[in-house]
């Protein structure tokens, strides 16, 4: 809606006949003279001031422009990973691996076919077996028809039994640290024979398994009191309740090559691919955790995991229809590197009380679950006074947020990352976004065509971005902003947002901080078909500081300041080329019901319509270039026009005071009369 507002005739002998004249030709502070421009501009090509220095025109993928920089600078991930190539997109990486795998066959991150979960040609009997097991074989001292009495043979810890082809109905608890070394997971299989047997329980003993498959177990492995088991090249397929299980302090478990799949249970909050219980340790290489409810894998309190060159892919929700998390760390330490996370439900990867690291891992493709408007699946979701670092990964097509930090206390950092292609699944889909509290940092980060936000900080969160780009969001329609700031503290410094719709950014900081932009370029914001608005910072509440930065090439209002309170503070910075596509609007500065802006040592030209429009608004315009506009200055609904030799000590509302060190030159009109339409806020 456009509301049209009265403007006072304000021509230049309507001014007091004791100020100063605005000036046409007084020598300004900038000039055609290079070093007189502030940091990262330079002289304007022809006539006065100083514009931006935005350097390159175009930066391709994987780069970005930065104010004062001659080339284009690297931003997003600095490397794909082993197992990883550079997404066709040319932003972040993708990785190299199968689909559709069945049977005894696994994705395996760096081969784009299946691969066995182990070779079943390999040298057999193997090196150093004492027992030897075939369901057909002999009986003697050391060769048995069953596990279960190779196990009872053994006469000492450390014996290792070799398991010939064959399927095998037998629950396993060794007494005695032993290795169980399978032909390969297609041929020996362990079946269990019903109840609440575990495949195979390990209390408090060394145990390693080797190419079998242990099938059908109310927990496929059960390790406990201080158990040290390692699972290499195994199949754990259709479990009724638990995958694996680790419980009791000091409890290690160790994966390799192995698959933990198709778990299932009719109870909620229950199916887990793995679990780890308070106090364990858990090492996952080379592995696939796939189809099982509720969670991929959940680490409990103090427990500690590392998940390495792993795909943790398409988990599933509870009997109840709840969660299917991919990597769940409930006040556990994880550390997520070289992995795929992908295809999972709610979260890709969730810390909750917990601290973690996510390095050169991609986690893409989070299903949403139902949320009030629509449907919430994050790719990293941080939320509980966690603390997590994330560095040189990549977040893509997650359904509502690339990631997200939530919570007091809450600290995500993150560094050489791509948040890409982040889906509408809800109003406040986003591609990072701090809440209730939480801090984000983002370093060299990429976010790139995410819709509805880029990034966003509501409810008293804290966002700080450096040598980052937001660049091709697509707003949602009834929430016209690419990015927003709501009660909460901003700082953004040599950061690019480009080609937005509607307006790039929407400011309303906390009250208790001001928001601080500074070698901020704003560029290509365009209007939508359902509204002729664009604007490149609206804001709206709160304080803004914003220096040394640009505003270019935004299709009606380059900043655009509403409501009494709002304090905009505008030092070198260059405002140029505010397009009005409809006749409407086109302007590069707009002060709108009992606004302040605050304009210093700053350069606006080529507005279509008024380069500075103050309506029921207070202003300073101090040793600036105003030049090229359709109209240089005009005040309306209220506001005064006053031009002064000397700064006033302080500005009454709705004064708009202009020093004589401001240069309004080559305008069409210096000082505007008439009646402008203005727009209502955000």
């Amino acid at each position: 809606m456009v509301t049209s507002m009265r403007l006072a005739l304000l021509a230049l002998g309507f001014l007091s006949a004791c100020a100063p004249q605005l000036a046409d030709t007084l020598e300004p502070r900038f000039s055609s003279d290079a070093a007189r421009c502030w940091p990262f501009s330079r002289a304007a090509d022809a006539g006065l001031g100083c514009v931006a220095d935005t350097g390159p025109q175009t930066c391709g993928p994987g780069t970005m422009p930065l104010l004062g920089q001659s080339a284009c600078e690297k931003v997003g991930t600095t490397h794909c990973a082993s197992g990883f190539a550079p997404d066709p997109s040319g932003w972040g990486c993708a990785e190299v691996a199968a689909d559709g795998c069945t049977g005894f066959e696994r994705p395996r991150l760096g081969s784009p076919a299946c691969v066995p979960i182990d070779d079943c040609n390999q040298p057999w009997p193997p090196p150093g077996a004492t027992h030897f097991v075939s369901p057909t074989g002999p009986v003697d001292a050391t060769h048995s028809r069953s596990i279960t009495a190779a196990l009872v043979a053994q006469s000492a810890a450390g014996g290792v039994i070799a398991i010939d082809t064959g399927t095998y109905a037998e629950a396993l608890q060794p007494t005695l640290g032993v290795a169980l070394l399978g032909r390969c997971a297609a041929q020996v299989i362990v079946q269990s024979p019903g109840g609440t047997f575990a495949g195979i329980k390990v209390q408090g003993l060394a145990v390693r398994l080797e190419g079998l498959t242990l099938r059908g177990g109310y927990t496929g492995v059960a390790a406990s009191g201080g158990a040290d088991v390692t699972l290499r090249h195994v199949l754990i397929d259709g479990a009724r309740e638990r995958g694996v299980v680790v419980v009791g302090a000091g409890t290690q478990l160790t994966l390799e090559g192995a698959v933990v799949r198709g778990t299932t249970s009719a109870n909620a909050l229950s199916g887990y691919g793995i679990e780890l219980q308070p106090g364990t340790t858990a090492t996952v290489r080379d592995s696939v955790l796939t189809r099982n409810q509720t969670f991929g894998l959940f680490a409990d309190t103090s427990s500690t995991v590392r998940v390495s060159d792993s795909i943790v892919f398409q988990n599933l929700a509870d009997s109840a229809g709840q969660h299917g998390v991919g990597l769940a760390s409930n006040g556990a330490d994880l550390t997520l590197e070289r992995s795929l996370v992908r295809g999972n439900r709610e979260a890709g990867v969730l810390f909750s009380r917990a601290t973690g690291t996510v390095v050169d891992s991609v986690v893409r493709d989070t299903v949403g679950a139902p949320n009030a408007g629509g449907t919430f699946g994050a790719g990293l979701l941080v939320q509980g006074a966690s603390q997590v670092e994330v560095s040189n990964s990549t977040f893509t097509r997650n359904d509502a947020a690339g990631l997200v930090a939530t919570d007091a206390s809450t600290t995500v950092t993150v560094r050489d990352a791509v948040v890409r292609d982040t889906q509408l699944g809800s109003p406040d889909s986003t591609g990072a976004a701090a809440r209730f509290s939480a801090r984000l940092t983002l370093e060299r980060t990429a976010l790139v065509g995410n819709h509805n936000f880029g990034f966003a900080a509501v409810e008293h969160a804290s966002l700080v971005a450096t040598k980052s780009l937001m660049r091709d969001t697509v707003p949602e329609t009834t929430r016209p902003h690419a990015a927003e700031v709501l009660d909460s503290c901003v700082t953004l410094t040599d950061v690019a947002l480009l080609n937005s719709r509607a307006a790039a950014l929407l400011l309303q900081p906390d009250p208790a901080c001001p928001a601080h932009l500074e070698r901020v370029w704003v560029d290509g914001v365009q209007v939508t078909s359902t509204t002729n608005r664009a604007t490149g910072i609206a804001m709206q509440r709160g304080t803004t500081e914003l220096v040394d930065s640009a505003i270019t090439d935004v299709q009606a209002s380059s900043v655009f300041v509403y409501g009494v309170g709002t304090v905009a503070k505008l030092e070198r910075v260059s405002l140029s080329g505010s397009k009005a596509p409809d006749g409407a609007f086109g302007e590069l500065v707009l002060a709108l019901h009992g606004a302040r802006v605050e304009v210093e040592s700053s350069d606006l030209r080529h507005a279509d319509g008024v380069a500075l429009l103050f309506d029921d608004a207070t202003g300073t315009v101090f040793d600036s270039v105003v030049t090229h506009n359709r109209i240089g200055i005009a005040t309306q609904n209220g506001s005064t026009l006053e031009a002064v030799s000397t700064r006033p000590a302080e500005v009454p509302e709705k004064h708009v005071v202009v020093g004589a060190s401001t240069v309004f030159d080559d305008n069409q009109t210096r000082v505007g009369a008439g009646n402008y339409p203005v727009p209502d806020p955000f």
